[in-house]
């Protein structure tokens, strides 16, 4: 079929014609020019769907993969070499589409427009494929820039910079509540795969090992990287949520307060039911596990309301853990509670907290009891 949009290159010397390649899994495939020297790395490359969205991106100043029509070469070239003969979407120069966050507070862009939709899980329901998902959802018009848009009203902020790491058809998926401080840093720059649980990694990999879900051959680092890997990483709300604390004047992206209050305000449960919508509600058939960190009883209800809320049939196991028959969701030890609250989840032996609320050991052994029946129950 004749498309509708023509996109090509002209080599300059050879005046050889170059076309969008579309890869074997149907994407085509663009990469953000701030990276550098790793922007061609297949792991920052972010799969496109269809030619209009690549002019979106190319708008925007993304290279895109091409191929020579002749030569069969694929290389990745520059938004300004790239002609299109979409209506408005001349090449655009990277410097002019982007503009940088500052000190957590950013507006749209003077360029500002709607990202191309995000790709949509196929029947099959598959995850969002490891890298940027480009999502506007949640904000104003569903236009936003991803990682400058921020929206923001009573008390709350939310920056446009939804992710996804590991497999798109895994077995188990793991889930922050949200990208903090620590990841946020630098995120424009930095590579995909070093953003996810940074500073905690050792952590994540030490509680995933306590649940039997570290294989031996395999480091974390390994496993948030492989797309096609058997686990799965993201957070509750794929953007980076923030919340004033009134008495600082100062923005907090982490904490149980954080974690806590996002569930319970109304001012932000529009986010919450789009990201329960969107990435939960449904899910590979394989995937029966889902972890999710953070186990303090408010949080752990707050979860269970609105995942409930896209999962019907859904009914608590016990303290951390709750099933819809097919899927099992467990909550565990946050990867950044302080002090030695990690080791003692992770080693420690149950009864002797003064109350079961603060028995992580405990609470250890009711997620290990929830996996085995989950596991049995869908075996």
């Amino acid at each position: 079929m004749e498309p509708k949009i023509k996109i090509w290159r002209l080599h300059p010397q050879t005046l050889k014609r170059f076309v969008p390649h579309q890869h074997r899994d149907g994407y085509f495939r663009v990469a953000d020019p701030t990276l550098g020297k790793v922007k061609h790395h297949a792991e920052h490359q972010i799969p496109v769907v269809s030619e209009e969205d690549l002019v979106a991106y190319i708008r925007r100043g993304y290279l895109c993969r091409m191929r020579g029509e002749e030569t069969g070469q694929v290389n990745l070239i520059a938004a300004s070499e790239i002609v299109t003969d979409a209506p408005g979407a001349a090449s655009a120069d990277p410097k002019a589409s982007r503009t940088s966050p500052t000190s957590g507070v950013k507006t749209t862009s003077s360029m500002a427009m709607s990202l191309p939709p995000d790709l949509k899980p196929p029947a099959s329901g598959l995850l969002p494929s490891h890298g940027r998902i480009a999502c506007t959802d949640c904000f104003p018009g569903g236009t936003a820039e991803w990682g400058v848009s921020v929206a923001e009203g009573s008390g709350w902020r939310l920056t446009n910079n939804p992710m996804a790491w590991g497999g798109q058809n895994p077995r188990v998926l793991v889930l922050g509540f949200s990208k903090g401080g620590t990841q946020n840093d630098s995120i424009l720059n930095r590579p995909h795969v070093e953003v996810a649980f940074r500073g905690g990694r050792h952590a994540v990999a030490s509680i995933l090992g306590t649940l039997g879900l570290m294989p031996s051959d395999r480091s974390i680092d390994e496993l948030i990287a492989d797309r096609d890997g058997d686990i799965a990483f993201g957070s509750l709300v794929r953007c980076s949520v923030s919340k004033l604390d009134r008495r600082s004047g100062r923005w907090v992206m982490s904490g149980s307060d954080i974690m806590g209050s996002c569930l319970r305000e109304g001012a932000i449960g529009h986010v919450i039911s789009n990201c329960t919508h969107r990435h939960l509600a449904r899910l590979p058939p394989r995937l029966k596990l889902v972890i999710l960190f953070g186990n303090n009883a408010g949080y752990v209800d707050g979860c269970f309301r609105a995942i409930a809320g896209v999962r019907p049939g859904l009914r608590k196991l016990n303290a951390v853990a709750y099933t819809d028959g097919a899927v099992t969701f467990v909550h565990v030890v946050h990867f950044k509670a302080q002090g030695g609250i990690v080791p003692n989840w992770c080693h420690g032996r149950p009864g002797q907290a003064s109350h079961a609320e603060r028995d992580q050991p405990l609470k250890r052994e009711l997620a290990l009891q929830a996996i085995q029946s989950g596991l049995t129950a869908s075996s």
